[in-house]
């Protein structure tokens, strides 16, 4: 299997002048991803954790919409290819063409076996419950529609302001590979209280993707959930998480036009350009206490 980071000694230049420096490197591959024997997207991506990429990355775009839905997922290292077998209604997978290609990930497999009811992960082997179903698809009408006629999400979350600045300022200064290279992107998934899940990648498509396949082969339910992310709101992005049901994202980063109004529609609060001791919340404020 690639190794997802190198050691490389690089000519360093600072106010005392140059020097050779061990430096990390983040390697960097193109994935395939296939279900049912159709390849349906292709990725340039960190070579750790395809398999929760790819089942993020199928969630995500309303392929999968419930845990007994998915039957096997298998990653082979050396070809960079995900299978993905899934028990699929017809018309669903033919939905996803068109979507083009997509962000990052590779790792070991996570098998789920024996029937619809019962999912297991490669790691441990221990049965899991099936899980909340996605939601269908929220996003009809059309993404362009103004926000007038929202309606909220089934989550009733709510969190006081001074919470959400402190996880996202806490988010900020993690402990991970951006600090050591300043080349990925980051995403976590928090009850409001601690961190759950968290995911590096190349692309911030492909860390939201990543740590929502985590979550899904863990059984959570996202309505509960707090989404952390590094990069910045455009529509796509709020797109994924109305698919999942997350009501609140925090980020370090600004919101576009498109993305706020798409939020507003869908009662999801994003909390934009998070810092310490402050923010700017973009849509569905009455979840900020």
């Amino acid at each position: 299997m690639q190794a997802h980071v190198v050691q490389a000694p690089l000519l360093m230049f600072d106010e005392s002048g140059a020097r050779v420096r061990e430096v990390t490197l983040v390697c960097e591959a193109a994935v395939r991803i296939r279900v049912n024997g159709v390849l349906v997207a292709e990725t340039q991506c960190m070579p750790d954790g395809l398999a929760e990429l790819a089942v993020g990355f199928l969630v995500t775009a309303g392929v999968v919409r419930t845990r007994s839905e998915l039957l096997r997922v298998e990653v082979n290292a050396e070809a960079l290819v995900v299978d993905v077998a899934a028990d699929l209604p017809p018309g669903r997978l033919e939905g996803l063409s068109g979507r083009g290609r997509i962000g990052s990930g590779l790792g070991r497999g996570v098998t789920l076996p024996e029937g619809p009811s019962s999912v297991r992960s490669a790691d441990d082997g221990r049965p899991a419950d099936p899980g909340p179903p996605i939601p269908s698809d929220p996003l009809e009408p059309s993404r362009s529609e103004a926000c007038a006629g929202s309606e909220r999400t089934a989550s009733s979350l709510t969190l006081p302001a001074a919470r959400i600045m402190e996880l996202g300022h806490l988010f900020d200064n993690r402990p991970g590979l951006y600090q050591q290279t300043q080349c990925v992107h980051s995403a976590a998934l928090s009850d409001g209280t601690r961190y759950l899940h968290f995911a590096e990648d190349l692309g911030r498509h492909s860390a939201v993707d990543k740590v929502i396949g985590l979550a899904f082969l863990s059984g959570e339910h996202f309505t509960d959930l707090v989404l952390l992310c590094s990069g910045r709101f455009a529509s796509d992005m709020v797109t994924k998480v109305a698919r999942v049901g997350v009501p609140l994202v925090i980020s370090p980063a600004a919101a576009t036009h498109e993305a706020v109004l798409l939020a507003e529609r869908h009662q999801i609060t994003l909390c934009g350009r998070v810092r310490q001791h402050s923010m700017t919340v973009y849509s569905a404020s009455w979840r900020v206490t």
